[in-house]
């Protein structure tokens, strides 16, 4: 029974969670102290590089933002295929 649960689990979890969405676009608000192009530097984003993202990839932009030591809260999202970073 344990079994079963863990495979289906599992099989959710993998199917629901690791799907890549095609990024069209960046919009970053809220950077007042840093211009977009230096959050996409730190962030190490780039479209042309690779356009689709998971939720992986999205904790490690904002790892490496948080690295900075420039922003006390980052949010980021994708929405309608537009990555969406917030930072405070």
């Amino acid at each position: 029974m344990f079994k079963n649960f863990f495979y289906i689990f599992t099989l959710f979890f993998f199917f629901n969670f690791s799907h890549a969405e095609i990024i069209e676009k960046i919009e970053i608000t809220g950077n007042d102290r840093v211009s977009g192009s230096t959050i996409k530097v730190y962030g190490e984003i780039d479209l042309n590089q690779k356009n689709d993202l998971d939720q992986n990839d999205l904790n490690l932009i904002i790892k490496k933002l948080y690295d900075t030591d420039f922003f006390e809260d980052i949010q980021a999202i994708i929405e309608n295929n537009i990555l969406k970073i917030k930072v405070a």
